[in-house]
């Protein structure tokens, strides 16, 4: 449903400032509390909000934690995009898988950060299979081994999704020579060692037909254009079967833990790479498997780290780094049972006695039936409902919640947690 989205540089990135503004008054409840946990004050243009600058995208600095924040926004924004689209698809094609192509330079490439590639996680709930673009793995089987961390990082993104590496290849254009030819051959032979090792699930090269591409200056086929296989293609051959038999569900070999966080530099996923290539090439070389997990991999809403977004404390005025939260669907219900969705910017019926709530996790911390850090959903009204069943990552539950006489026009429900004081995470909802 997208091939190599990216959200381009700031200008280009300035259509979403009024989104980035009224995200930040959602999670941070105002402006000034932002400011204060970021320790950094929001760029601004003729007085208005808008997003970080190239440099701040690129380089490290004390807007570190502001721009945490907003790529925690696109994430979250693209989720609530991508749900509307596979929502609408589902509604008339319930068959086909559906993914996206988040690859545009190759994950990890360095010289695509300027142009903020889609992260592996942007839209991963909605996703059937996670795909990686091979194109930032080059020269020489090293590198292309180190693509096995991309694996790794974007089965984490899925919760154990397959991985589908959509793109990779090599152009033997300009320079047809034997040499360059044989690199092709090379690169095709590389990648299959590295989805066989990491136990990706899938491929695509770039591309079948040879010949000159006149739109890219490129030919990076593996059929010559009288027909005859290049040594890519043959590689291809060899490869079919011998990945087709990888084992799905058994690998007995020894786990290695790669721990990693996403906010430590705002240029994104290059960096978590760079940070953890030579960790994994390690585990690779001692026939290891890696898993990549954050700090709140494997926990729950009771003993999850409340860390908030940029690793400050959470206050109850931030977003919590490992509780996330989306509203998938609020239905009003009447006093004869019949149910009616309401969308975001539509009034609720008068005549509306309660309704129902569906709300994904989105988080990586799993919430759990009632305890110390019970997690709810909350009304301005004063109802509060609390989970009855664990609920996972990416999986969904159903809230229904009394509602007659609650007409006001500050209307609103947001998923909250308690530890001494009320955080609300994810999502909030007004309603009409």
């Amino acid at each position: 449903i997208a091939w190599e989205p990216v959200w381009g540089n700031h200008a280009e990135r300035k259509r979403f400032d009024p989104a980035w503004r009224e995200w930040i008054l959602e999670q941070y409840a105002s402006i000034e509390n932002a400011e204060r946990d970021w320790g950094y004050a929001l760029p601004r243009e003729d007085g208005a909000i808008t997003n970080p600058t190239d440099e701040q995208i690129l380089n490290d600095g004390e807007w570190r934690r502001m721009v945490a924040a907003y790529r925690r926004f696109l994430e979250d924004h693209t989720n609530r995009a991508y749900w509307r689209v596979v929502k609408f698809i589902r509604a008339l094609d319930s068959r086909h898988l559906i993914g996206v192509r988040t690859g545009w330079g190759g994950n990890g490439s360095p010289w695509a950060d300027w142009r903020m590639p889609f992260d592996l996680l942007a839209g991963a709930p909605f996703l059937d299979f996670i795909s990686p673009e091979g194109y930032s793995l080059t020269e020489n089987w090293q590198n292309f081994r180190a693509g096995g961390f991309i694996t790794a990082y974007a089965r984490w993104a899925g919760n154990g999704k397959p991985v589908f590496w959509a793109e990779f290849g090599a152009t033997i254009y300009p320079n047809t020579t034997a040499e360059r030819i044989a690199y092709q051959r090379d690169v095709y032979e590389w990648m299959y060692r590295m989805i066989e090792e990491s136990r990706a699930d899938g491929s695509a090269g770039w591309w079948f037909p040879g010949g000159y591409r006149t739109t890219e200056d490129s030919d990076y086929g593996i059929i010559h254009p009288d027909g005859t296989l290049r040594p890519a293609a043959q590689v291809a051959q060899r490869w079919t079967n011998r990945l087709a038999q990888i084992p799905l569900k058994t690998d007995d070999r020894e786990v290695h833990v790669i721990t990693f966080d996403r906010d430590l530099h705002p240029r994104g996923f290059s960096q978590v790479w760079a940070r953890h290539r030579d960790e994994y090439l390690k585990a690779m070389e001692t026939g290891k498997r890696v898993e990549l997990r954050t700090a709140g991999t494997g926990t729950d809403s009771e003993n999850v780290p409340l860390v908030a977004v940029g690793d400050t404390p959470c206050n109850g005025n931030n977003p919590p780094k490992y509780l996330n939260a989306q509203i998938l669907q609020v239905e009003a219900i009447d006093g004869n049972g019949k149910a009616v969705e309401v969308e975001p910017d539509q009034p609720t019926p008068p005549n509306t006695v309660r309704l129902r709530v569906t709300v994904m996790n989105t988080g990586e911390a799993t919430w759990v039936a009632p305890g110390k850090r019970r997690v709810e959903l909350a009304t301005s009204w004063g109802e509060r409902k609390a989970v009855q069943q664990p609920v996972a990552r990416y999986a969904t539950t159903v809230f229904e919640i009394p509602f007659a006489g609650a007409h006001s026009p500050s209307m609103r429900l947001q998923l909250v947690t308690e530890d001494g004081k009320v955080i609300p995470f994810g999502e909030g909802r007004v309603l009409k």
